[in-house]
């Protein structure tokens, strides 16, 4: 079926370029997206607090409140981004494994 040096391997290869590439560009979105709504709920969450106690800030003044969390909030969403790659990563393996595993147990197919 997919004989070396013919069109069908080349054509395989060609779908998993493609497969390999969007996969890329999803993961790149999600940490991204990610990111940007780690942000949010920082700001959120202080205009919330200062909501609390009387404050009543616009959003530049509560921007400017982040100045010195920003950098944690970023790498808190970058450790969350990372478990979740490891996480994916260890089921995809595993079922890599157990697919290889049957495969290489498996009886060939009696010949005709």
């Amino acid at each position: 079926m997919f004989a070396v040096g013919s069109d069908d391997t080349a054509s395989a290869g060609a779908l998993f370029d493609g497969l390999g590439s969007a996969v890329v560009g999803f993961a790149g979105g999600s940490v991204l997206n990610l990111a940007a709504t780690q942000l949010v709920l920082a700001v959120v969450s202080l205009a919330v607090a200062g909501a609390t106690v009387g404050e009543r800030r616009r959003g530049g003044a509560i921007w400017r409140r982040t100045t010195g969390r920003r950098g944690a909030v970023l790498g808190w969403a970058l450790l969350i981004a990372a478990a979740t790659v490891v996480a994916v990563g260890g089921v995809t393996g595993v079922i890599i494994g157990i697919g290889v595993a049957g495969a290489a147990s498996a009886r060939p197919w009696p010949s005709c």
